[in-house]
Parts: C-alpha cells; structure tokens; sequence
C-alpha cells in the first residue's frame, strides 16, 4: 500500500468520525431543546393530579355524610353488607306508599329472598 493510499484512508476515518461527533452533537442540542417542554408537560400532569385528588377527596366526604349515598361493604368474596337504605321522600301513613329516594322500595324482593 502505498502512502497516498493510507493517507486518504486516513482522512476518509477522520471524516466519518467527524461526521458521528456532529450528529451526537445535534441529538443533544435537541433533547437539551425539549427538556422546558418535558418540565412544563409534567407541570401540567401533576396540577391536573392535584384537582382530580381534591375532587376524589371532596366527592368521597360528601358521600361518606349522606346515607343516600351508603356503598355496600364488601364482607367475603361473595357477600356484601348493605349500606344505609335512603330515606322516605315524604312521611307516609304505611310503608307501602312511601317514595324511596334511589326509586327502589325499603325491601325489595330480592332483598327479602336473600337473607333467607
């Protein structure tokens, strides 16, 4: 090989290293770039994670006070616990007659046909 040969070699491996360096270079000047957008991105996430953990919050405490409201407590991997019934809408003479706030009666049928 003669030592024009090694030298072009040489400065065609000079090239390309340059030519990698330059486009490192690039790759980090961009994602330096994006780094204000990712923050102000992860800003917004956890100012929308505040209000939605307020919101649970203030809807989990206005359900926990109203009996209208009363989950069923879960007691076995089948078995629930009834929540507080919601009260008569108006006071009645009988039972039969009066309006249930969640639209169902006091007991239902298959209330009654569970607990036996």
């Amino acid at each position: 090989m003669t030592r024009a040969q090694r030298n072009k070699k040489a400065r065609a491996a000079a090239n390309i290293k340059e030519e990698n360096a330059q486009r490192l270079a690039k790759k980090l000047a961009k994602s330096i770039g994006q780094v204000p957008s990712l923050i102000r991105e992860m800003e917004r996430e956890e100012a929308s994670r505040t209000v939605e953990k307020a919101y649970k919050e203030e809807l989990k405490a206005r359900t926990e006070n109203n009996p209208e409201t009363a989950k069923a407590v879960k007691i076995g991997r089948n078995r629930f616990e009834e929540g507080a019934k919601p009260l008569p809408k108006k006071a009645h003479s009988s039972l039969r007659a009066a309006q249930v706030a969640g639209g169902e009666g006091i007991i239902g049928e298959n209330d009654f046909l569970e607990k036996f």
